[in-house]
């Protein structure tokens, strides 16, 4: 009985016209699910022929930028911009502009304001193409903030890279992707970089003050010790970079030559100079150059060592003491 009022009660559900509108219905269905699925592979392969196409163009920029840049420089600066605009979060367009930069170890103003403008330049919304690679690539960027730090710190003339080194060496110093020699060798040059004005005061600050980098002050005697520091063990193993090698011996060869007289006055004696000059001069002599302008920095440097030699012997004979008046 229950299965024929069953039947009673839906004996319309066997009627042809809602079969056929049963039909109609399922069709309808199928028909809406197949071009859901055309329109979804659609926008997948349109999507992928794009991406496909940006990275052609992309490719296509950088290998333009980098058989132009030997001789119009400007233009492939600028063809560089452009690919990093594309994709700003892909480390290749920078990296390709620093390893033309760093081809031969002098930063240019050129140079310098290219550096600057695709590192600053922005997605139209106000978010920078640095600021866009360290959130999609934090590891690409400390490797480059790495290289940025260096150099400005030794590819700018004289000290005038320092400062603008500061904060890429900071955020290299800071990253925990980047080799740890290199995190550290970034924190010595950030701290001399943020301090060389206090060090050439003398370690006090034009108000009087001692600058203090978390408890310690940096005088004359900390800024040597940093440099002792930086310039110790393999610096090529360390570094990944005989430039960069070259260059950390440089600067103490540098900073004798030209600073003796304040390291003098902050205690550091004649003895631990020569010293430190030996070590660097048999330093210049385990590094194999890459090629004959590097060989030509190593020359050079292994030349001034004598100069700074003679410097620190004629700012240790001048020195007095306070006491007696005696030279040190």
């Amino acid at each position: 009985m229950g299965e024929l009022l069953f039947d009673f009660e839906r004996f319309h559900e066997l009627d042809e016209e809602h079969v056929r509108l049963q039909t109609r219905k399922w069709r309808l269905f199928l028909t809406s699910v197949i071009f859901t699925i055309l329109f979804g592979l659609g926008a997948i392969f349109f999507a992928t022929a794009a991406n496909i196409q940006a990275q052609h163009s992309y490719d296509s920029l950088l290998e333009k930028a980098n058989e132009l840049y030997a001789t119009d420089a400007k233009a492939a600066a600028l063809l560089y911009g452009n690919a990093i605009r594309l994709s700003p979060g892909n480390p290749n367009a920078y990296q390709d502009l620093l390893t033309q930069i760093k081809s031969d170890n002098v930063l240019t103003a050129d140079e310098k304001s290219q550096i600057k403008w695709v590192l600053d330049g922005s997605d139209g919304a106000g978010t920078t193409n640095e600021h866009v690679l360290k959130e999609q690539n934090p590891t690409a960027y400390a490797q480059i903030a790495y290289d940025v730090g260096v150099i400005y710190y030794f590819g700018s003339q004289g000290d005038n890279g320092k400062p603008s080194a500061v904060r890429y060496l900071n955020d290299a110093a800071n990253s925990s992707s980047l080799d740890p020699q290199k995190r550290e060798l970034a924190a010595r040059l950030s701290k001399i970089a943020s301090n060389y004005e206090l060090f050439l005061n003398g370690g006090v600050s034009e108000g009087g003050a001692s600058s203090v980098i978390g408890n310690d002050s940096f005088t004359p005697r900390q800024f040597w010790d940093e440099l002792v520091a930086m310039s110790d063990g393999d610096l090529v193993v360390i570094t990944g970079n005989t430039f960069v090698a070259i260059s950390v011996y440089g600067e103490v060869i540098y900073q004798i030559s030209n600073h003796a007289d304040i390291f003098v006055r902050g205690g550091v004696t004649l003895t631990e100079m020569q010293t430190q000059l030996d070590k660097i001069a048999a330093g210049l002599k385990t590094i194999t150059p890459r090629d004959d302008e590097e060989q030509e920095f190593v020359n050079e440097a292994i030349k001034q060592i004598q100069r700074a030699r003679e410097v620190a012997a004629t700012a240790a004979g001048n020195v007095l003491t306070p006491a007696g008046g005696e030279k040190q």
